[in-house]
């Protein structure tokens, strides 16, 4: 496969198109423009899947986004080529350093929604691979991202979600959409689904549980 003069972006633009990780060469670093190129390019997504959201929509965080990005991005590298150290691992994928709020929890799904995919196949290849842990960690923080019917990535602290009416909205469309009973279940989840599907709720209700 030829080398693409910017492989990030090519990588991300994939990611978002197709769904699918195209990896061209082992890690490297990645040049300030090629990141400012990928924040344009995402800030053009977050703006194309906003025009369907509900209520007022956050504002773009270009610092989520891009750390999500890299973040997949290095995950999906270090799943083919892995030549660190378990104990090196965390320097190569920091959690997010900066404030996480409804801007920044949907920002970063833009590409955080796909690491439940890369978690799965991390799993297929070793259930005890250290990565999958860390991968774990970034879904807690970014619940919005993790919802599965599994219930592996519940959130550690819903109150970012609660109290935005636009990221509640999607939280709880999303958990109903996938049938994500184990997060339906949490207690103040649970009392948001049924006052948000309303009458609906002998018959979703029971949909989602089964």
């Amino acid at each position: 496969m030829i080398q693409p003069s910017k492989p990030f972006l090519e990588t991300i633009y994939h990611l978002r198109t197709v769904e699918h990780v195209i990896l061209y060469s082992r890690p490297a670093v990645i040049p300030n423009n090629e990141e400012q190129d990928v924040v344009a390019f995402l800030e053009g997504e977050y703006e194309r899947e906003s025009v369907d959201y509900p209520f007022i929509t956050p504002a773009f965080s270009a610092t989520a986004a891009l750390w999500a990005a890299k973040t997949v991005y290095n995950a999906a590298q270090l799943f083919l080529f892995r030549e660190n150290k378990a104990t090196e691992l965390q320097s190569l994928l920091p959690l997010f350093n900066g404030t996480i709020d409804a801007s920044a929890m949907l920002s970063a799904d833009l590409c955080l929604r796909f690491m439940p995919s890369l978690k799965y196949a991390l799993e297929t290849v070793d259930v005890n691979d250290p990565l999958i842990a860390i991968v774990e960690e970034f879904l807690k923080y970014f619940p919005y991202s993790g919802i599965g019917r599994d219930g592996k990535f519940l959130a550690q602290d819903t109150t970012i979600i609660i109290n935005n009416n636009c990221l509640k909205q999607l939280y709880l469309d999303r958990i109903t959409e996938r049938k994500a009973t184990k997060w339906a279940n949490e207690e103040i989840i649970k009392s948001a689904i049924l006052a948000n599907i309303g009458n609906y709720k002998s018959y979703l209700w029971r949909e989602l549980n089964n």
